[in-house]
């Protein structure tokens, strides 16, 4: 061992040596990781990379933590310590030769010699004198530079930055919506449709943007309309209708159709042959009701009637009726659930449009225009329709449009004219002129005649007629302007028998029900109205 003079002097170079190269290995690593970090900051501020800024930061920390842990993982050898005080204080290899003889068995009287003469060199030796353990300022400097750009380029707010906050706002609308789906699929019996709205709430947090989420909800949609029971809303119209008759005129104890069914068999035990007969007769009425909405159920209540009035199974028969009515009310949820599940896919839908438009910016920079449009009605079966437009070739422009209508009984004629114009346009675009309305027909008035082929007025679809040109003669010193207008409408067809349009107008109200948003009240009331227009 060499004596302790050399031993502390060597062990205050090492503190040294550690302190000065855990600094300098510290400030190196901020240095080099901010400035590839600020590198990868500046291409974040113009393309979205949402790890960025905890990358940059969580690496340099890492950078600092790295030097230090390696610093005392592997601190400075004794033979290093002696040769860093012989060259900073002037030993002159007295240290390190001592270091290296003391380590050797046996020794010389020459080596004794040799390392007493070291030991008394470094007595009193002040390791103050091994040098300032502070890195260079260059190299403080360039970290402090490369940090200080990594801050600039990461605090203040970027076009990236609100391209992030956009797609955040974005999957935090689709998850709220994927929510409700799910939510809503919690409350539905039917397993299948369940599932359909929880893969479609899946599709929506995996959608990456608003308009790709709204055609797979779109889509959705489509595929619900098809599962569509065209016979579920009648059934339903008729099951509520037997609700509330068995209400004001009920067979047999029971708070519902279907309890009063399941306790009629035990109260016609005792009854009277009038109170049977009265029974089977109001049984055999409700199946009539029954018979063009719900033929199996009219049926099973038509078979109760009949077991009743001849004294047949009438528990029974009574039992399948009931298994007819579940059955039914069991459609009937089944088509409730599916328009809840289009409903709720309708409004999700509606409410992303919404999102999507609160999100848009526009603006524009266009010319002055006027528009004018007119509107004339007379006394006629019929309907003509015009439109016209121009443009002038100045420095303005200008445009017009016109439609008329008419109605009634008798012959009639609507036309309409617009005008506008610009700047050097004054001059105006008249609309064209309609046709004549056909007269009346039909045998609406005839108490003798099938209603369902009674005459009604169907619109014909508007269509534009052939467009001509306009020159317009003037003084301008910019030219004449010129135009085109549109000629006469098309002419509406005679009247049409009832029954052959009222499919149609009916399925187009039901899918205006799936596109609007009104009170769940007022559906069932147009649902209910165009049932019962069809009977």
């Amino acid at each position: 061992m060499p004596p302790e003079s050399i031993q502390r002097v060597i062990r205050a170079a090492r503190r040294h040596l550690l302190t000065r190269d855990m600094l300098r290995r510290v400030v190196t690593g901020i240095g080099v990781v901010s400035a590839a970090g600020a590198l990868v900051l500046g291409l974040a501020r113009y393309v979205v990379l949402p790890w960025a800024e905890p990358a940059v930061f969580g690496a340099i920390g890492l950078a600092v933590l790295a030097a230090a842990v390696w610093t005392l993982a592997r601190p400075p050898s004794q033979a290093r310590a002696a040769l860093e005080i012989d060259q900073r204080l002037g030993g002159k290899d007295r240290v390190s030769t001592a270091l290296e003889l003391s380590l050797m068995s046996p020794r010389s009287r020459l080596a004794d010699s040799q390392i007493a003469h070291s030991a008394a060199w470094a007595e009193g030796r002040a390791t103050a004198d091994l040098g300032s353990v502070v890195p260079r300022r260059q190299l403080i400097l360039l970290s402090a530079l490369a940090l200080a750009a990594a801050f600039v380029l990461a605090l203040p707010a970027s076009p990236a930055d609100a391209e992030q906050e956009r797609r955040e706002e974005i999957a935090e609308t689709l998850e709220a919506e994927a929510k409700a789906l799910e939510e809503l699929a919690q409350d539905i019996q039917d397993e299948e449709l369940a599932d359909e709205l929880r893969r479609e709430a899946e599709e929506l947090r995996s959608a990456e943007s608003l308009d790709e989420a709204i055609q797979q909800l779109g889509d959705t949609r489509q595929d619900l309309a098809a599962k569509a029971d065209p016979e579920a809303l009648p059934l339903k119209t008729a099951l509520s209708g037997l609700e509330a008759k068995l209400a004001q005129n009920p067979l047999a104890e029971g708070a519902d159709a279907q309890s009063q069914l399941e306790n009629l068999a035990a109260e016609l035990d005792g009854a009277s042959q009038a109170e049977r007969a009265a029974a089977a007769r109001q049984l055999s009425e409700l199946a009539d009701e029954l018979e063009g909405t719900a033929p199996e159920l009219g049926d099973a209540l038509d078979n109760a009637s009949a077991a009743i009035s001849g004294a047949g199974d009438v528990a029974g028969a009574l039992e399948q009726a009931v298994g007819e009515l579940q059955q039914a009310a069991g459609q009937v949820a089944d088509a409730s659930d599916l328009a809840a599940a289009r409903g709720e896919v309708r409004d999700a839908q509606q409410r992303l449009a919404d999102a999507r438009a609160a999100q848009g910016d526009g603006d524009g920079d266009g010319d002055g225009q006027g528009q004018g449009q007119g509107q004339g009605q007379g006394q006629g079966q019929g309907q003509g329709q015009g439109q016209g437009e121009g443009q002038g070739q100045g420095q303005g422009q200008g445009q017009g449009q016109g439609q008329g209508q008419g109605q009634g009984q008798g012959q009639g004629q609507g036309g309409g004219g617009g005008s506008g114009g610009g700047a050097n346009n004054p001059d105006p675009v008249t609309g064209g002129q309609g046709n004549p309305g056909q007269p009346a027909g039909g045998n609406d008035n005839d108490p003798e005649a099938d209603p369902a082929r009674g005459q009604v007025f169907d619109p014909a679809p508007f269509q534009r007629g052939d467009e001509q040109r306009v020159d317009f003669n003037t003084s301008d010193p910019n030219g004449d302007p010129q135009g085109r207008t549109q000629g006469e409408g098309i002419s509406n067809d005679a009247l049409v028998p009832y029954i052959d349009r009222y499919a149609t107008y009916q399925q187009q109200a039901l899918d205006a029900l799936d596109r609007i948003s009104i009170p769940a009240s007022l559906r069932d009331i147009v649902r209910i109205y165009f049932t019962e227009l069809g009977q």
